[in-house]
């Protein structure tokens, strides 16, 4: 394998990254991008080819040759933390994914045990990618809140002791590669930017709707963040004030009423034995995804309890926009599934409660990404992180 310079490192690292974020580029557009001579630039994009780090987009080409970086030689694995188990994928440097794979997970398994489960399948995903793969580093977003700073994982609702445990340090002991922590809202927000709905948007609001109600904001480029460790917990912001306690402590969450909890709490609360209502809905066996059916088969029960879940998240989504003057919102997560029952009622309340001109403007759609979603950003973030400016 050739050589690189300890003099040759800084600019083999700018090159790298340049065609990262530019996919492709001739040896003349990046010596003039880079403002390095060209006989330097050829001599150093040679040996990246040479040692397979970088590889010719168009050799049947003779001149301006294209190069991109060789997809195997940086890879990402992506980990999803769900309530069944953990969902794993690839996203390699050109943005594509692979090996989709999902791991299930003992429903009795919490706490430590079940971080040490978790460590385990991320040991195997990362184990079967081919030895050719340069495995860069592993993204894993979790199911509840977390602390990105120290790497832990702080609670999950769904999750009973899942709480306070170093979830970061524990993966990059399991693997041996650098761990990005993320929340779930994240990492499908970043996987909708790159592939989803918002891939033409600069800027967006994007709010995930499932068991927790989380909130994203993505602008110049990155995410919005405060000066404190937590952030987007737009599920517990006080919305009914008299309404029913949350498990956060407080009374009258969103997530009390526009949650997937919620939703099936409501339709359970209101079913009479016998009716037609409860008929639609499996003999009462009442599950979001039974709620889901049976209103796309047209139950009223149904189809009210997801209304006024939507109207709930439309009324909290325009007074962030009406805030931040960010006009795309982006909606994903379980209830999205309901598709215009849920979209057509999140759009008329934020049309009725969005300033004007805003409300004229503004564009709210359902995100693209499906159960790999949130695999797919975090490993999105871990390719970002390792092909940032430094």
């Amino acid at each position: 394998m050739p050589k690189i310079h300890r003099g040759d490192e800084a600019q083999q690292e700018r090159l790298v990254r340049f065609l990262f974020h530019r996919r492709q580029a001739t040896r003349a557009h990046l010596a003039q991008a880079l403002r390095i001579r060209k006989s330097a630039i050829t001599d150093l994009c040679n040996r990246l080819i040479a040692d397979q780090t970088l590889r010719e987009a168009n050799p049947e080409r003779q001149r301006n040759v294209l190069l991109q970086l060789n997809p195997d030689r940086f890879v990402a694995i992506g980990l999803q933390h769900a309530e069944r188990g953990v969902c794993g994928v690839r996203v390699r440097a050109d943005l594509s994914c692979e090996g989709e794979t999902f791991y299930p997970l003992a429903e009795n398994l919490t706490g430590a045990a079940r971080l040490d489960a978790i460590a385990d399948c991320a040991r195997r995903y990362v184990r079967v990618a081919a030895s050719k793969q340069q495995r860069i580093g592993v993204g894993f977003c979790d199911i509840g809140m977390v602390d990105a700073v120290r790497g832990y994982s702080i609670r999950a609702a769904a999750v009973p002791g899942w709480e306070n445990l170093p979830v970061r340090d524990r993966l990059k002991t399991a693997t041996g590669l650098p761990v990005e922590l993320l929340m779930h809202t994240d990492s499908l927000c970043l996987a909708e930017k790159t592939h989803g709905a918002a891939k033409a948007m600069e800027a967006f609001i994007f709010i995930q709707v499932g068991r927790r109600i989380g909130l994203s904001v993505f602008l110049n480029g990155g995410f919005l963040r405060g000066n404190t460790n937590f952030f987007g917990e737009l599920g517990h912001t006080v919305v009914a004030p008299a309404g029913d306690i949350c498990k956060c402590g407080n009374r009258g969450c969103l997530e009390t009423v526009a949650s997937t909890d919620a939703v099936v709490r409501k339709v359970r609360d209101h079913l009479t034995p016998g009716s037609p209502a409860t008929a639609a809905l499996t003999d009462g066996v009442v599950t979001i995804d039974t709620v889901l059916t049976a209103a796309r088969q047209g139950n009223k029960l149904a189809r009210l309890a997801l209304e006024e879940a939507a109207l709930a998240v439309g009324n909290a989504a325009a007074f962030i926009i009406n805030i931040l003057g960010i006009d795309n919102l982006v909606l994903g997560g379980k209830l999205t599934e309901a598709g215009d029952l849920f979209l057509d009622p999140v759009r008329g309340a934020v049309a009725r409660n969005c300033v004007h001109p805003v409300s004229e403007n503004v564009t709210v759609c359902l995100g693209q990404m499906g159960e790999y979603g949130s695999a797919t950003g975090a490993a999105l973030a871990v390719l970002q992180a390792h092909f940032a400016e430094r």
